[in-house]
């Protein structure tokens, strides 16, 4: 537990008090010839000391020489703050009192009750003034509350439902945050983008309280990234002090992160409608003309894509979307039709994907250069086999209904 022990145990000066401003006084209680003031405890967490003032009445007055002794003592006998202070200044009627706080003693303390403040003022030998040793009860009405949840002891400032693009390097995610801690909880703070199986991502962690709004950073990067399983969270976890015996606190905000594809996907998302009458197909924007019925055409699953590349035959008619990179467009396969490597989602490289025929129209087809990667709508015509210099081998072929370039392969 990492501890700032700030209380003075004794402190004896023989100059005066230095000027120091102190919190707004709430309250003052008198007893006989002394009066003390008592100062807003509603900024426990920032403030370092609490300042008092001991002010004297009547014809009293505190006296160069004078020893002053203030403790301030919680409802179960822990020291919170002392000051002790020999006045080497000329006589006056009031001092202000900078006691320094232990904090964990008052972070430890039950604030439902009152404070104990005992005084004690001690006289030179020859003054004709009277040594005192006073108690006063301190109300603790200012202190503020403890947070209990962890909305209560921090707040995400960072608005994480837009989505973060996928980054095609490791990226710094920059974020914001502010703490409620006024009774010095807080051990340290975890924060990890998790995904749905809450393996982190990436971290970063805070120690100690720091006032305001807190800005913090994790890198996100692709490696990582491309192995996890959607949905992710935004996840913070708060350690506390070891002496409260308290289990940690966990939240998780969901954290949008677009696909690795998100591009390629909305490129595809804004293909028109295919719809077909007969053995007719035409594209639309809108709804498909009279006589005509919209195409569906969907991802093949494992088990059409293994059948895809070892018996096209058998999958003939049906209808596909599928990503490729177009291997050889020229003379030897004519405007109508290209060769291309495919697979059954997009990838960063497609050379390791099905050797593949697609024919369609050369008007539209011509639009295709080497080495572009494309989304197409396919119907499956089966198979073609054809020469190669070790012989002949067999490939799916396919039909091309409409396609989109995604980028370049």
């Amino acid at each position: 537990m990492k501890r700032i022990i700030s209380l003075l145990i004794l402190c004896l000066s023989v100059t005066s008090i230095s000027s120091i401003s102190p919190a707004s006084a709430t309250g003052a209680i008198t007893q006989g010839e002394w009066t003390l003031v008592y100062p807003d405890f509603s900024k426990l967490a920032s403030d370092e000391e609490w300042v008092f003032e001991v002010r004297a009445n009547g014809a009293n007055e505190i006296a160069s020489g004078d020893f002053l002794r203030l403790d301030i003592i919680s409802s179960s006998g822990s020291n919170l703050a002392l000051k002790a202070y020999i006045h080497a200044g000329a006589n006056t009627k009031s001092l202000k009192l900078p006691l320094f706080l232990d904090k964990s003693a008052v972070s430890e303390a039950n604030l439902s009750q009152p404070l104990v403040a005992k005084f004690d003022i001690r006289r030179t030998f020859s003054s004709k003034l009277k040594s005192e040793n006073l108690t006063f009860s301190i109300p603790t009405t200012t202190f503020p509350k403890r947070p209990s949840l962890i909305g209560e002891y921090i707040k995400i400032e960072t608005d994480f439902s837009k989505p973060f693009p996928f980054p095609t390097e490791c990226t710094d995610l920059f974020f914001s945050y502010s703490i409620n801690d006024p009774y010095l909880d807080i051990d340290q703070i975890d924060f990890d983008l998790v995904d749905s199986t809450g393996k982190s991502l990436s971290g970063a962690y805070s120690y100690g309280y720091r006032s305001g709004v807190v800005k913090g950073e994790l890198s996100l990067c692709p490696s990582t990234l491309s192995a996890a399983k959607a949905p992710f969270s935004f996840q913070v976890e708060i350690k506390f002090e070891s002496f409260l015996n308290k289990i940690p606190l966990i939240s998780q905000i969901p954290f949008a992160l677009l696909g690795k594809f998100s591009e390629v996907e909305a490129l595809v998302t804004s293909m028109p409608t295919v719809c077909q009458k007969g053995s007719t197909f035409k594209t639309t924007k809108g709804e498909c003309p009279s006589g005509y019925k919209k195409v569906n055409f969907t991802s093949p699953t494992t088990v059409q894509w293994n059948t895809l590349t070892r018996s096209a035959s058998s999958l003939k008619g049906k209808k596909f979307l599928v990503y490729g990179c177009v291997a050889q467009f020229d003379s030897n396969t004519g405007g109508s039709k290209f060769r291309a490597y495919t697979l059954p989602s997009p990838a960063e490289r497609y050379f390791n994907g099905a050797n593949s025929l697609y024919t369609g129209s050369a008007k539209s087809l011509l639009k295709l250069s080497e080495d572009d990667a494309f989304a197409a709508k396919v119907t499956v015509s089966g198979a073609t086999a054809y020469s190669t210099l070790g012989g002949r081998t067999s490939v799916p072929t396919f039909s091309i209904k409409d396609f989109i370039k995604v980028g370049s392969c």
